[in-house]
C-alpha cells in the first residue's frame, strides 16, 4: 500500500539560514511561515487519511512527489524535494530524509495541472520496489 496525499498551494523551495552578525542563525520568514503550514497540514493530512499506519515510517522504499501547476519556476526542483521532505521529517510521518531511510526518490513538475500543489507518495519498505516498478515510475514522469 503507498500512503498518497496531496498538499495544496505552492511549495516553497528550501531555503538556507541566514547568519545574523552575531553568528546566530534563523530561517528567512516566508520560508518559515510555509514550513510550519506544511508540517502541520502533513501531519493532519497523513494521520486522517491513513489512522491505521505507524508513524513515523522508519524506512520509505520509495518517495514519489508530483509539483502540480502554478509553482516557482524559478526554483530548483531539488531545494522544492528538500523542502517536503524536511516537512514530512519534522511532522513526524519520516523517520528521517537521508539515504538510509528514503532509498528512491522520483520529483516532477506538472505545469499543466490546474491545481496547484505537491502530490506525495509514500512506499514504505515492506513493499519492496522492484527494478521494474522503477523503470515503470520513470517513464511515467518522462
Amino acid at each position: 500500500m503507498s500512503l498518497e496525499v496531496f498538499l495544496e498551494g505552492k511549495v516553497s523551495p528550501k531555503a538556507r539560514p541566514r547568519v545574523t552578525r552575531n553568528g546566530s542563525s534563523y530561517l528567512p520568514k516566508n520560508y518559515k511561515e510555509w514550513r510550519d503550514y506544511a508540517d502541520v497540514e502533513l501531519r493532519l493530512l497523513f494521520r486522517d487519511k491513513f489512522p491505521r499506519v505507524e508513524f513515523p515510517v522508519e524506512t520509505a522504499t520509495g518517495i514519489k512527489l508530483e509539483f502540480w501547476g502554478n509553482q516557482q519556476t524559478e526554483a530548483d526542483i531539488d531545494n522544492l524535494g528538500g523542502s517536503i521532505l524536511d516537512s514530512l521529517t519534522k511532522a513526524d510521518i519520516l523517520q528521517d530524509d537521508s539515504i538510509k531511510h528514503v532509498r528512491y526518490l522520483n520529483m516532477i513538475w506538472l505545469p499543466e495541472k490546474t491545481q496547484t500543489g505537491v502530490l506525495i507518495q509514500i512506499k514504505p519498505l515492506n513493499q519492496p520496489i522492484t527494478l521494474k516498478e522503477i523503470r515503470r515510475l520513470s517513464k511515467k514522469s518522462a
